[in-house]
């Protein structure tokens, strides 16, 4: 069963979104308060592993 092809556009946009969502996230993790970037950290490995997983099921 092939997948529809506006389905890949909605998962290219979803994708893309999501890596915008890093720009932020790498702007805290340069911040000087140690908590924060603590913070930045696990949101950026949350990010990028939600990033793989879609992809991988994609």
């Amino acid at each position: 069963m092939d997948i529809p092809d506006w389905f890949d556009w909605i998962f290219l946009g979803l994708a893309v979104f999501q890596a915008a969502d890093l720009v932020p996230i790498i702007r805290r993790r340069r911040g000087l308060d140690s908590a924060v970037r603590s913070k930045a950290r696990l949101d950026l490995w949350e990010t990028v592993g939600s990033l793989l997983l879609s992809a991988a099921c994609h």
